[in-house]
């Protein structure tokens, strides 16, 4: 397994989590990595911060970063393009922090998705390697995005939104809930019932495929980050540390 977090540190672990070695780490760098996917044992790709991505073919013993400009909006392209020929030591400086953030790297079959800041939601069919940015449906972040058990696809962002898409991403519907708080991420179970995990204890659940949701905050208020289930109860990370959470099937 792999994890990701602050100083581009990558960890990797190959006794189920019982210990961790650093793969990869920046020590000098602010830039945080915010999500690793990996597609088989030797491939997987990290991204965070400020369009930072890596990736690595030898299963994390060598990682490789690249520059995927083509995720900026048209602007911002053409700005770059001019500050190139103008200045290359501008142009290089202006490349590390122009990007938006990537907050969530998502492979589905032969496709792969990319949900971050400023509405940013892109696919590839070659695993990141080429990607095209989808037509913007809201200004605001996203920072989860994930195919249902029924193979639609949710996105969840800034300010309780959530969008629905039975199309592969070309037309989206917004799925209205009760909660203006920052959904973090998206748990499935195996059977048909999402839940969404939110900052101010919000948990929310489908059992539409995302249609509607209900909420449930908890008592404490504190964020819920990410989760999974597992034998029929929610464990979550959030704020105060791990939590379990009863949840009806």
């Amino acid at each position: 397994g792999w994890a990701v977090g602050h100083n581009a540190i990558i960890l990797h672990t190959q006794d189920g989590g019982l210990s961790w070695k650093i793969q990869s780490e920046n020590k000098k760098s602010e830039i945080p990595f915010l999500s690793v996917d990996f597609k088989n044992e030797k491939t997987g790709i990290a991204v965070g911060s400020y369009g930072l991505f890596y990736r690595t073919e030898d299963g994390g013993i060598t990682w490789q970063q690249e520059f995927h400009l083509s995720l900026l909006i048209a602007e911002d392209i053409e700005y770059l393009d001019e500050l190139k020929q103008e200045d290359e030591a501008a142009y290089l400086s202006e490349r590390e922090r122009i990007l938006p953030h990537f907050n969530r790297f998502y492979q589905d079959g032969r496709t792969a998705y990319l949900a971050g800041e400023l509405g940013l939601i892109a696919k590839s069919n070659d695993y990141g390697k080429n990607w095209q940015r989808l037509e913007e449906i809201y200004e605001g972040s996203f920072y989860d995005i994930h195919r249902t058990q029924k193979g639609n696809l949710l996105a969840v962002g800034l300010r309780g939104n959530i969008f629905r898409s039975l199309s592969s991403g070309d037309d989206w519907q917004h799925s209205p809930v009760e909660t203006t708080a920052l959904l973090n991420s998206l748990v499935f179970d195996n059977k048909e019932t999402i839940y969404l995990l939110g900052n101010n204890g919000v948990l929310l659940k489908s059992i539409d495929d995302g249609l509607t949701f209900t909420l449930n905050t908890q008592a404490d208020g504190k964020a819920l980050l990410a989760g999974a289930i597992f034998k029929e109860q929610l464990v979550v990370a959030s704020e105060v540390g791990i939590k379990v959470i009863q949840v009806t099937q």
